[in-house]
């Protein structure tokens, strides 16, 4: 601030540069050290932070409309590694293609095992089957998927074998293995045990799918037999079986130990809390160990549920959910069994390892019978399919149109157009 002067204002102060009096002369011209525009700091402020919220704005609309990317596999081997597109046939017959990202279509394909590191989306086309290859990468399994995704899909089948599996037959390690309107079935064998589908640090899905999965324990060695397994594993992920409008069987064979039939677990207290979750879908399972479990390691881990909608448990008579709680490893969550209260053991780990018998070794999901429709009489068909085949007026959009799309672009513009806007009338004022 210094002192200003005039012959009009005599005394005062304004904003300027500079020491001693200012003052304006009889022409109205001001001396140079008076500031003609000053931006205050606070007024600054608001008007860059009013710019920037504006511009994030309008790049978080942008953005919900990028679709997001996948981490799509970097290989994947077929009799040898593949770093790029590649394609061939199966040892047996048929073909299998790769996109050189995460798309895989088998067609016909009879071959040995596939595995992918990173996410890998397999169509089926034809009948396809694939017996696993011992050893390296596969380590026994018909497809394994190493850091990533699994999922199989399409209008054709696939059987999976596997004599030699240490895990999986299907397998995914840090990632989910989906299974979407598709047939599958896994049959496993083994000495010491092995896994159907199994996914470690990630669910197990299966929707709208005909999946029918064996493993046979034929000796006896300790290991776990399971034909279902979502494992947290301390990967703060997974955890979860997830069966819906799907008719799923799975058989375990062998001795009880270590031999359930579908089995969420987690490991440790920070993963999420397991569980098995059946919608409206028909589940059949035999397995010496108990047929459904859903537990953590231990009592620091979060209890494990199992959840039926849309369906019912009808075998064995009488079955319902139970609490396990006892001492020893996955024995904190729930199971199908039989009886009341609390289970407070699974096995019994310091003598012959044999399931608790309130445990239901075979069990019954079924979703209600629809049941078929009335005959229509013809006068009232012969009006349903004229108005079927009514054309819909132009002004209304399809069925299945989406309008978020454009309901995102256009909030997208409005919002640039407002930080437009508020940019020139900044410009304006300055």
């Amino acid at each position: 601030m210094v002192p200003f002067s005039n012959q009009h204002v005599r005394y005062g102060q304004v904003i300027g540069t500079g020491a001693g009096t200012s003052f304006n002369d009889d022409e109205g011209n001001h001396t140079p050290d008076i500031v003609t525009s000053e931006k205050r700091e606070g007024t600054d402020m608001r008007q860059r932070t009013r710019r920037i919220a504006t511009a994030g704005i309008s790049a978080v609309l942008a953005l919900t409309m990028v679709p997001m990317q996948a981490f799509a596999a970097t290989s994947v081997t077929v009799d040898k590694e593949y770093t790029s597109e590649a394609n061939g046939t199966g040892a047996n017959g048929g073909t299998w293609s790769w996109d050189g990202a995460d798309g895989m279509a088998l067609d016909g394909y009879n071959g040995g095992s596939i595995t992918a590191k990173g996410d890998l989306d397999i169509t089926l086309s034809g009948d396809n089957t694939i017996t696993a290859s011992a050893g390296k990468p596969s380590y026994g399994s018909a497809i394994y998927v190493d850091d990533g995704d699994l999922s199989i899909t399409g209008d054709g089948t696939l059987d999976a074998e596997s004599s030699t599996a240490t895990y999986g037959v299907i397998e995914a390690e840090g990632g989910d293995v989906d299974i979407e309107n598709t047939t599958v079935t896994v049959n496993a064998t083994s000495n010491g045990g092995s896994y159907g589908i199994t996914s470690f640090g990630g669910n197990v899905n299966i929707t709208g799918s005909d999946v029918d999965i064996t493993c046979d324990k034929t000796g006896d060695e300790d290991g776990w037999n399971i034909g279902i397994l979502s494992n947290a594993n301390g990967e703060k992920n997974g955890g979860q079986v997830n069966i819906t409008s799907s008719d799923v069987s799975v058989t375990c064979t062998g001795d009880a130990f270590l031999n359930p039939g579908i089995m969420a677990d987690n490991e440790t207290s920070s993963d999420p809390a397991s569980s098995v979750n059946i919608v409206d879908s028909n589940v059949n399972v035999s397995a010496p160990g108990g047929a459904i479990i859903a537990a953590g390691y231990d009592s620091t881990c979060k209890k494990g549920t199992i959840n039926v909608t849309g369906s019912t448990v009808t075998s064995p008579e009488g079955a319902a959910i139970l609490d396990l709680q006892g001492d020893g490893a996955y024995e904190n969550g729930q199971v199908i069994g039989t009886g009341t209260g609390t289970l407070t053991y699974l096995y019994l780990y310091d003598t012959d390892g044999s399931a608790n018998p309130a445990i239901a070794t075979s069990v019954a999901v079924e979703k209600p019978t629809t049941l078929d429709p009335a005959p229509v009489p013809a006068a009232a068909a012969t009006l349903m399919r004229t108005a079927a085949n009514a054309e819909m007026p132009p002004s209304l959009p399809k069925t299945g149109d989406d309008a978020l799309p454009a309901t995102l672009a256009f909030c997208s513009l409005f919002a640039a157009a407002g930080a437009l806007l508020l940019a020139r009338k900044e410009r304006a004022r300055g």
